[in-house]
């Protein structure tokens, strides 16, 4: 997979700021990280940096000059990239709590419309549009939708455990359309590990990053090795993925709670069970907001490349 010069032609400071988009992509469920790199164009400069990490990487080390090996591996654009996104998720992880539990209904509104047009904006990336893509995007919608569907687990989460759920939502986070936290939320951590950002406890913190560093290193060559030989079937099923998880983010909703999975309302339903107002035509705006904020930003991103 070659790099792309949207990908290679970012100051450090554009990456990092991209960064920060990720991490507050990551912070919540449903959203994932992958799609703010693909929309933004770093996501093939990204899978690259990742994979060029290997065995083989401590042997050059040892053999060449460490500045070769720093820019083999990207070393600058990884930096600026993971500076970028732990800022957001020590930075905002209480602010995306605050809103969550005080305005769900229109940050899930919110989140929507941004998911449907990165929906739009994948669809439209696509580089052949035949009845076999179509085909490979059911096949991801489905599989995003059966993953929405499954219970949270309730657990009492180990070090090793959270190492072992840190490999797989980091694994997620780098697709487009699989939510991490999603996964994480799923798993039964989710909840752990944002208490321990938001009350500075560091074991369920370094677990993760343990789990995060085996996902990343594994997850990476499998994606670069789908992207060089399959790439419009990759992105097919990827587009597929971000559709399937949009349920995750319909605002009229219960919570899924003891085990129980997501159950998604009619603006009707939500006053009559919750007893509170479903605020049908602020929340149908701000849907609108997020998916003409995507639109606006892919079309403003293309006029600038041309």
């Amino acid at each position: 997979m070659t790099r792309s010069n949207t990908d290679s032609n970012h100051s450090l400071f554009a990456v990092y700021l991209r960064g920060m988009l990720m991490g507050i992509a990551d912070l919540v469920p449903g959203i994932s990280g992958g799609t703010v790199a693909f929309m933004t164009g770093i996501y093939a400069r990204l899978i690259n940096a990742l994979s060029s990490f290997n065995p083989k990487l401590l042997k050059q080390l040892v053999q060449d000059p460490i500045s070769k090996t720093w820019r083999e591996i990207d070393g600058n654009f990884l930096i600026a990239l993971f500076a970028g996104i732990f800022t957001s998720i020590f930075a905002f992880a209480q602010v995306i709590t605050f809103l969550l539990d005080n305005y769900p209904l229109y940050i899930w509104a919110l989140f929507f419309g941004l998911v449907a047009g990165s929906v739009w904006y994948l669809m439209r990336s696509l580089p052949k549009k035949t009845f076999v893509e179509y085909l490979w995007v059911l096949a991801g919608t489905v599989v995003a939708w059966f993953i929405v569907e499954l219970k949270p687990v309730v657990v009492e989460p180990s070090f090793a455990y959270v190492v072992f759920c840190g490999a797989i939502a980091i694994s997620a986070m780098v697709l487009p359309g699989i939510s991490g936290s999603f996964i994480l939320l799923l798993l039964g951590v989710y909840p752990v590990l944002l208490g321990a950002v938001n009350n500075g406890e560091a074991m369920p913190l370094i677990a993760f990053v343990v789990g995060a560093v085996i996902g990343l290193m594994t997850v990476s060559k499998v994606l670069k090795s789908l992207l060089s030989r399959y790439y419009t079937q990759t992105i097919a099923v990827l587009t597929g993925f971000l559709l399937g998880s949009i349920k995750a983010l319909w605002p009229w909703r219960l919570d899924s709670e003891k085990g129980e999975a997501l159950t998604l309302l009619l603006p009707s339903q939500y006053e009559s069970m919750l007893g509170v107002p479903s605020a049908t035509v602020t929340v149908t705006i701000a849907m609108i907001v997020g998916t003409l904020l995507v639109v606006a930003l892919t079309l403003a991103s293309e006029k600038r490349s041309k």
